[in-house]
């Protein structure tokens, strides 16, 4: 199944989300929960995924945030680079 973003490369405890560094485009449920995804109260089922950019989630137990860090171009270019 593909997502909104098909090169996703980072799975988060949804209760550790960081949404200023990370986009996510899918949710994923290890087992049964209720998590709050961009403030609408959603049920999901043990091995469910959502794919939706997410914005903001309240988290919850086995509950995945799933996406890719946010572009450098949005970051200061002068951030980590040093030059000798």
């Amino acid at each position: 199944m593909g997502g909104l973003l098909k090169d996703n490369s980072v799975i988060h405890l949804s209760t550790a989300a960081d949404t200023d560094n990370f986009s996510y485009t899918q949710v994923y449920a290890g087992a049964a929960g209720s998590v709050t995804i961009n403030g609408t109260s959603v049920q999901m089922a043990a091995g469910s995924t959502i794919d939706i950019r997410v914005g903001s989630i309240t988290g919850a137990a086995n509950i995945y945030v799933i996406g890719t860090p946010k572009s450098a171009l949005t970051q200061d270019p002068n951030l980590g680079s040093i030059s000798t």
